[in-house]
């Protein structure tokens, strides 16, 4: 390269023999002094210059001469050095030069003035700091205005830069592949909807890996000549650099031309005429209402979608939701399936009507809508449960007076003990249906679910036991169904949730209400269980007395069952011994078996002997 002259300006204060013997002993001839506002340069020149930040800023915008700068480091410009990738040595920095480097003709201009810095507005402290819990609360509400784009955003921290100072700040939110120009306005947006995306994100700056074609979930970057940043309603922006910090209600970023080629350190940059802006935002685009959210409250557990978003889903839970001639259809067939199959004491045949019953549907589709305050959706799915189940069962009532049989069997008897442990299968029914209908790959129609969860075998038991006359039967089967509904809604509403499917106003009194009816049915199984558990303590002390001794006489006790009749327990126990057993030896038996099992508990036993 040729130049008119070549210059060398240096801070007064510091001592620069050596650089100005390298630069004598590389030129023929250089101008070398100290650095003055008033200097006077020939048109393209090259310039060595050593000298602070702050004079360097003034220097650089007020330039009114084409110049080569190479910048020479020491104590005084550290930001001058780090932004444009200075080396730290004055002799290597001299070297840079030869060695073809990226020159640059921008400067960043905050609000008009120049930056030398990464700006940061809002808590710049979060991406600093080494704890993984430190994060804001809530984020501020922004607009975001380029040339080309205006969008509304939330946020809590956003970092701007030259692009080249944010390639390398943040590589790993850039492509392999992608233009760089180097020095366009950049600006890194952080965004997270939730505590989830909020640690994803921590967990991501820790492990830093490059993404090579989608940005994380909350990350946003845009690429422009001029950015302005606005805080929306009564909020403030507040902005961290150079060791400053103020509030504004308005930031302009721009990147400048100026006069100046500076050498860099820069890798990889391209120049081009074309300086097309690029907005990767589809991470961080929010609705009016979720700003509104976001803005106002505490940053969510999980990510809350707004009410736009998800039509298909609601799509095929409203469709869920009507019922309709193939559904009653559905239903009636699964009734008279389920109800002949308990008369049959057949399992398979129950397991048919389990996988027929189209109840699911509609009870997701309720818990949506309460998830989200949906009344509509409410409304309907409401409609056609209450004529599901009273459908099912008078249907299964009207079956039963028309057969000739008066006695409960074991398919019935298993759905007349409701306990908690149901109360669990329906949760994680609930759960596996939730995501079925979210996820269009996995699909709505689980028959593992349906089978599980038997929604319409014990609506039948009810109805059978109202066709008997017996309130017993019809309640305790009619619970294990309210057990199964509230297992559902609560666990789909809570998956749904989790899926980010909730309503951004209503998603706690929505989980409240579901978890006060979880309750409610949760009190009579907690009865049911401790009987569950009372049977099973007697289980246990039967088996420690399994095999006991009377008189020489070995006696080996067998439990065929418990039993629960007008408000008491009875254990129906099967003693077998070597001889035969006196009556003296049989209450003596009975005595030691009250004693292991409890005195309240009836105690039924058939004896018999070995010969």
């Amino acid at each position: 390269m040729n130049f008119e002259k070549i210059y060398f300006l240096y801070d007064k204060s510091e001592n620069v023999e050596e650089i100005s013997k390298s630069l004598n002993d590389k030129f023929e001839s250089v101008e070398i002094s100290p650095f003055s506002f008033d200097f006077s340069f020939k048109e393209n020149s090259l310039l060595f210059l050593m000298i602070d930040d702050e004079s360097f800023k003034r220097f650089i915008i007020s330039l009114k001469d084409s110049l080569t700068i190479v910048i020479i480091p020491y104590e005084k410009n550290p930001l001058t050095q780090k932004s444009f990738e200075i080396p730290k040595g004055a002799l290597e920095a001299l070297e840079l030069f030869f060695k073809e480097p990226f020159f640059s003709d921008r400067i960043l201009l905050y609000n008009s003035k120049p930056v030398l810095d990464c700006i940061k507005i809002g808590h710049g402290e979060w991406i600093e700091q080494e704890g993984f819990l430190n994060f804001p609360k809530r984020l501020f509400p922004v607009s975001i205005e380029t040339k080309e784009k205006k969008l509304k955003s939330a946020s809590f921290l956003m970092e701007i830069s030259l692009e080249a100072v944010m390639q390398r700040r943040r590589s790993y939110f850039f492509k392999e592949s992608e233009e760089r120009l180097c020095d366009r306005v950049c600006a890194t947006i952080y965004s997270p909807r939730s505590v989830i995306e909020a640690l994803k994100l921590r967990y991501f700056f820790a492990k830093k890996s490059k993404f090579s074609k989608t940005l994380p979930d909350g990350i946003g970057v845009i690429k422009s000549d001029i950015l302005k940043i606005s805080a929306l309603k009564d909020e403030e922006l507040f902005l961290s650099f150079e060791k400053e910090s103020q509030r504004v209600k308005e930031a302009v970023f721009e990147s400048r031309a100026i006069k100046a080629k500076i050498a860099t350190g820069w890798k990889g940059c391209v120049r081009t005429e074309e300086r097309k802006e690029s907005l990767r935002v589809q991470n961080i685009l929010f609705e009016e209402e979720e700003v509104e959210f976001y803005s106002k409250r505490r940053l969510p557990f999980v990510k809350i979608a707004s009410e736009n978003s998800f039509a298909e889903l609601f799509r095929k839970l409203r469709e869920a939701s009507k019922g309709g001639k193939a559904y009653s259809l559905l239903l009636i067939l699964s009734v008279l399936m389920a109800t002949t199959g308990l008369f049959q004491n057949s399992s398979p045949t129950i397991i048919g009507a389990m996988i027929l019953a189209p109840l699911m549907g509609p009870i997701v589709a309720l818990s949506m809508g309460a998830l989200r305050f949906d009344g509509d959706l409410v409304a309907r799915s409401l409609k056609t449960v209450i004529f599901s189940v009273s459908f099912a069962v008078f249907l299964s009532a009207i079956f039963t007076l028309l057969m000739p049989f008066y006695h409960i069997n074991d398919q019935m008897a298993l759905r007349t003990h409701p306990t908690l442990l149901d109360l669990a299968v329906a949760v994680i029914s609930g759960i596996a249906a939730a995501y079925g209908y979210s996820d269009s790959k996995v699909g709505e129609s689980l028959a593992g679910v349906a089978i599980a969860v038997a929604l319409v075998p014990p609506l039948c038991v009810s109805g059978i036991g109202l066709g008997w006359g017996s309130f017993s039967m019809f309640y305790n089967a009619f619970l294990l169904f309210l057990t199964n509904f509230a297992g559902i809604v609560f666990a789909a509403g809570v998956t749904f949730y989790l899926l980010g499917y909730a309503s951004i106003k209503y998603a706690k009194a929505a989980f409240f209400i579901k978890m006060a009816m979880v309750l409610i049915v949760a009190f009579p199984l907690y009865l049911s269980t401790r009987t569950l558990v009372k049977e099973e303590m007697i289980y246990e002390q039967i088996s420690k007395l399994e095999n006991i001794s009377l008189d020489s006489k070995k006696i080996k006790l067998d439990l065929v069952g418990v039993f629960h009749k007008e408000g008491e327990t009875f254990a129906k126990i099967s003693v077998i011994s070597s001889k035969e057993l006196t009556l003296s030896e049989r209450e003596r038996v009975a005595k030691k078996i009250k004693r292991a099992i409890g005195e309240d508990i009836k105690v039924i036993l058939e004896y018999g002997a070995v010969y």
